[in-house]
């Protein structure tokens, strides 16, 4: 059963008030940190794929000649960030056929995103089919570090249950027609993130990034950030 929107805004409510930070491990540190690697061109054109309630919006606005594409399947999220101030750049579209025209993108951010879809093939080729020859992908979710097997994979099932370990990740990417330039593993921002949540005294219940630290149920549990560019045709 895929979550309740009602639910996702109610939780990232109390996460907010929390940690200050989006629903994610490591917060905007990860994204600002991402941003130096990529080093985006001036008047760059960026889509934040799965954009949710707009944290890395609002923090790609604040990049001079930047223009950021908002593109999410949720019309409640896409409201919500609507709210917070003047923006007609949302897009409502799930990432497995993305409205955009070839080759019109400089970057695509996916955060927390990837390890939900049910067909990841699908999206990262859409994701290169918007991306100018050279663009780059800046993924950052959760992975499967050791060697236990993966479990089947569930539609709508968490972002814990559809998390893949690292050598499957780069494989999916390579045969995507991307060259991943950079890997980094950020298991502590995800580490820090239950402790958050457990210190201030609330639940991991519904943070299923954060539960899977404490549960561990489909591996053991760390998170990623990689920054991929758009190679030569497959």
């Amino acid at each position: 059963m895929m979550p309740d929107v009602g639910d996702d805004c109610r939780r990232h409510e109390v996460l907010h008030r929390i940690t200050g930070g989006p629903l994610r491990p490591g917060g905007l540190d990860i994204t600002r940190h991402a941003l130096d690697l990529v080093d985006l061109p001036d008047k760059a054109r960026v889509l934040d794929a799965g954009c949710g309630f707009g944290a890395t919006l609002a923090l790609l606005d604040t990049f001079p000649g930047v223009r950021a594409v908002g593109l999410d399947r949720s019309l409640d999220k896409l409201r919500a960030v609507e709210q917070q101030g003047d923006r007609d750049s949302l897009v409502q579209a799930d990432l497995h056929g993305l409205c955009l025209v070839d080759d019109c993108l400089d970057a695509v951010f996916c955060e927390c995103t990837v390890s939900l879809l049910v067909d990841r093939m699908l999206a990262l080729g859409e994701f290169r089919r918007v991306l100018r020859p050279g663009g780059a992908l800046v993924m950052s979710d959760l992975y499967l570090r050791g060697n236990r097997p993966l479990q089947e994979r569930i539609s709508g099932a968490s972002c814990c249950e559809g998390a893949l370990p690292e050598k499957k990740i780069r494989g999916l990417l390579q045969r995507s027609g991307f060259d991943t330039v950079m890997w980094e593993d950020h298991t502590p921002a995800l580490t820090r993130l239950a402790a958050d949540l457990i210190f201030a005294g609330g639940s991991l219940e519904g943070f299923t990034c954060a539960e899977a630290v404490k549960r561990g149920g489909c591996g053991k549990p760390g998170y990623f950030l990689l920054v991929a560019r758009k190679g030569l045709p497959v």
